[in-house]
């Protein structure tokens, strides 16, 4: 797709006030389309909820914080395992304190909980999150090449049609002149008036077919407009790039380019983190018959209306603190571990065969666009002399026209065959154009 950029652009006048149309280059086409494509800004808020799955597992490694606040009262008879009383009255109480917790051991690694990072190197959940999100990421970039591709290929579209709106303009303004020739030999009496009429019947069939010329382009931009997703109330003037001289093929070894395709391209990347997700995903799935082991402490005080003393002293007295370890070893989960590997398993062999697929249509598909690019290149050379054949077929004609030896049927007929056959080294010359590109999309480029 780096090709694109070869692309010399060409400033032209619009003859339409600036203010009231709006020019679109090419190199401003796909911007615009990278930032409006809804795709791109789907995958994109993908990202986003991968970033945030991410930063959720994280935290948990995490030690947790917080601070209770308790306030009970009793209205019925109780006991105080403060003061040892018995009491019917009314009896109110308070509580507070910060507990802490630190998971020490978990997913079958010790928590670097004082530095997370660290953990991106062996907890299989969060290697799992990352290279899924690297495998969107490269989603994401194939997107944006597959919408680099589908502009440029709009743009060629306009340029063909460019091309011939211009050939059907030459053929108008040909069939015009040869009806100003007619008229001069049919006064001279050297021509029959029904020539006349045969000769205007065929500007007419020369406009029409100019008018269906503009109207395909027109056509093509409203259809650009679209999948740009630009205003439909603004005008626009995309200007069309003028490319380089057609060349040969270049002579490339197919196979090493498939070979570095397969290895760089970036929906074959996607698919192969796919597969490393997968893969870290059985290694999750497998911790649930690990134990895990914590770390826990809290420190509080209380208040209760039966002892002596007022709030601040009772708080004061009454301090307490704990700390203990906590561990928790699966024993029966009935069998649900077992299920979440399989399913992991399962996952995994689909990804490996979704990896092995999409490198066998990749391969294929470059090896046909490379037999079509250059079975189009044959095209074009054999446009190119039906083209040179046509011309010459038109000037011998012409010339037996202007002695009177020929009619202005077999002289319109010649130059239809010149016309289509223009008309087919134009389509064969952006269909080989077409093939470059699409090649060098497979390809990567």
């Amino acid at each position: 797709m780096k090709r694109i950029f070869l692309l010399i652009l060409l400033s032209f006048s619009t003859g339409i006030n600036a203010q009231d149309i709006r020019q679109i280059t090419l190199e401003e086409a796909i911007t615009i389309g990278l930032e409006n494509n809804i795709g791109l800004q789907r995958s994109a808020l993908q990202m986003q909820q991968q970033q945030l799955g991410i930063t959720e597992i994280q935290t948990a490694t995490k030690p947790a914080l917080s601070f209770q606040h308790g306030w009970n009262a009793n209205l019925g008879p109780n006991f105080s395992t403060t003061t040892g009383q018995r009491s019917i009255k009314p009896t109110f109480s308070t509580n507070m304190g910060i507990g802490a917790q630190i998971p020490l051991f978990q997913q079958g690694q010790l928590n670097h909980f004082w530095k997370p990072a660290l953990n991106f190197r062996n907890f299989p959940a969060l290697l799992e999150a990352e290279a899924q999100k690297e495998a969107l990421i490269q989603q994401q970039e194939r997107n944006k090449e597959q919408v680099r591709f589908s502009i440029l290929s709009a743009f060629l579209t306009l340029i063909n049609n460019a091309e011939v709106i211009k050939l059907r303009e030459a053929d108008l303004n040909l069939q015009k002149e040869q009806l100003q020739k007619l008229k001069i030999l049919i006064a001279g009496g050297q021509r029959a008036e029904a020539d006349k009429f045969q000769q205007e019947s065929a500007i007419a069939q020369a406009d029409f077919q100019l008018l269906k010329a503009h109207q395909a382009k027109q056509s093509a931009e409203l259809q650009m407009i679209q999948n740009l997703r630009l205003s439909p109330l603004t005008k626009y003037a995309f200007i069309l790039p003028e490319l380089r001289q057609i060349t040969a093929p270049e002579n490339l070894d197919i196979s090493q380019l498939t070979a570095n395709a397969l290895e760089n391209r970036a929906d074959i990347q996607s698919f192969k983190l796919q597969v490393a997700a997968n893969g870290y995903a059985i290694k999750t799935a497998k911790t649930g018959n690990l134990p895990t082991l914590s770390i826990s402490g809290n420190a509080g005080t209380s208040y209760i209306s039966q002892a002596d003393g007022v709030i601040p002293k009772q708080y004061f007295d009454n301090l307490n603190g704990s700390i203990g370890l906590s561990l928790s070893v699966p024993l029966i989960d009935n069998g649900r571990t077992h299920r979440q590997v399989q399913s992991s398993q399962i996952k995994y062999e689909q990804s490996v065969l979704d990896l092995e697929n999409a490198q066998q249509i990749a391969a294929t598909e470059i090896q046909q666009a490379h037999q079509e690019y250059i079975a189009a290149y044959e095209q074009l050379k054999s446009a190119e002399a039906l083209e040179s054949a046509s011309q010459k077929s038109l000037t011998a004609e012409q010339t037996r026209f202007d002695l009177g030896v020929s009619t202005l049927y077999e002289r319109n007929q010649a130059q239809k065959s010149l016309l289509d056959a223009q008309s087919q080294r134009i389509q064969a010359a952006f269909e080989y154009m077409f093939r470059k590109y699409i090649l060098d999309y497979y390809i990567g480029k």
